[in-house]
């Protein structure tokens, strides 16, 4: 079981002595956000429109069913222009 203490205070001696406190960003010494592994905003939407494309003919079928909402219309819609 982790308590307070087990947590580092900011007054604590770092951990990473030879790393550049702005590694990770985009700016400073030290490696950039690719160092991270994390996909950038146009990797990740072009990943998500994808999977969107892939379910949209579902989608698709889900408006003609009776009842469905002119919300639920509008948003298939708006996913076709994607």
């Amino acid at each position: 079981m982790r308590s307070p203490d087990d947590s580092p205070n900011l007054t604590d001696p770092t951990t990473r002595p030879s790393e550049p406190v702005t590694a990770g960003l985009a700016t400073g010494p030290g490696a950039g956000p690719e160092a991270l592994g994390v996909q950038s905003y146009s990797q990740q939407r072009a990943q998500d429109i994808a999977t969107i494309k892939q379910y949209l003919p579902l989608f698709d079928a889900a408006t003609k069913f009776d009842g469905a909402p002119d919300t639920f219309k509008s948003l298939v819609n708006y996913l076709k222009t994607l």
